[in-house]
């Protein structure tokens, strides 16, 4: 039931809402104990049946499969997607599949390109997610360097400095990423090679249904945040990490798996606004 990797299919869109146009696609990568075969069986079975997701091979797993879902809006992954929440808990439960334990792994998020407003959408989404980079790293449990960079927007601009000398600064270069993400690192924390997504790669694997709907909440939050955000405000702070924790706790019912994982972690909008400030 494990595809090759190159393995493509027809999508199948899932949404609870017609006029929706932000999708989300998921890979949840995991190991397998002792070179077992049966977890693949059971996953790849269930999941196609039900037209939710497909397995994949992958070359950074050692012993494993990665599970990448069909496209899904946000409202239809974490209500409607009832066998699909299945797999994973019985995936867990029966077959002990590795994620959280297991350095290999990790899970990545798709979003869909046609869910933003456009260029400055996606400037605005790219800015908030480098410019927090403690937080987001917090949430998803793991930093990693090697495979969702946070230091791979780095240009380097020929200015003049105040006394007409040229030198070399270095800036964010979100643009670039956005304009001609076939030269950026797809291994960064935002992957923009993709034609029609941006993929979110920052986060650590789990088969915990908890926290991969609090980790959907965060890439849904962070796409509608930014998606009204005027240059005047942006000026004025609104992608500070603060800013946003305190948008998504107004949303609390919108995003409530998002805020029971900050509040296991201890974030809040106001504790982050005291350590902006005395940095």
């Amino acid at each position: 039931m494990i595809h090759d990797y190159s393995y493509r299919p027809d999508l199948i869109f899932h949404t609870t809402n017609k006029d929706e146009r932000l999708y989300f696609g998921m890979e949840i990568e995991l190991e397998c104990r002792n070179g077992r075969t049966d977890p693949s069986d059971y996953a790849g079975n269930m999941l196609e049946r039900y037209d939710l997701a497909y397995l994949k091979s992958d070359g950074s797993l050692n012993d494993g499969f990665e599970i990448v879902t069909h496209p899904m809006t946000h409202d239809f992954f974490k209500n409607e997607a009832t066998e699909f929440w299945e797999t994973i808990a019985t995936l867990r439960d029966r077959y002990r599949v590795m994620t959280w334990g297991a350095s290999t792994t990790g899970i990545h998020i798709h979003i869909s390109r046609t869910g933003f407003n456009g260029g400055a959408h996606m400037h605005r989404f790219l800015n908030l997610v480098y410019s927090n980079e403690g937080l987001y790293s917090t949430i998803a449990g793991r930093e990693s360097t090697r495979w969702a960079k946070f230091d791979d927007v780095l240009e380097n601009t020929l200015t003049r400095d105040e006394f007409g000398n040229r030198e070399w600064k270095t800036h964010r270069g979100f643009s670039k990423k956005i304009t001609d993400g076939r030269n950026t690192d797809r291994y960064s924390a935002v992957n923009t090679q993709n034609r029609d997504t941006l993929e979110l790669r920052i986060f650590k694997s789990t088969t915990k249904p908890e926290r991969i709907k609090a980790y959907m909440d965060l890439a849904h939050a962070s796409v509608e945040y930014t998606r009204g955000l005027t240059l005047q405000q942006v000026k004025d702070g609104a992608l500070s990490d603060s800013a946003f924790i305190a948008y998504v706790r107004e949303n609390g019912s919108l995003y409530e798996h998002l805020v029971g994982l900050l509040d296991q972690l201890g974030i809040s909008s106001v504790r982050l606004a005291e350590q902006n400030v005395s940095e």
